[in-house]
């Protein structure tokens, strides 16, 4: 799936990963590559990355709260 991070002023993160996790105003939120399509509210905190199965996690810092919106594999967070 393609992620794509867009703060207010600059793109923060844009690659391909497997999956990602965030926390939602209701609770933690994993999606795998192949999630259906999802909108949500975000907590500011840190998004979790996982660029392939197996592979090291990264983390990206989230300083505001965002807009999750994924819409045909396309994982795109709004500031």
């Amino acid at each position: 799936m393609r992620l794509k991070v867009n703060g207010s002023e600059k793109v923060l993160y844009d690659e391909e990963v497997y999956g990602f996790k965030v926390r939602a105003m209701d609770g933690e939120l994993v999606c795998l590559n192949g999630h259906m399509d999802y909108l949500s509210l975000l907590q500011k905190g840190e998004l979790v990355v996982l660029s392939e199965l197996l592979s090291p996690l990264k983390t990206v810092p989230l300083a505001q709260d965002f807009i999750l919106m994924i819409e045909k594999n396309t994982a795109t967070l709004f500031s």
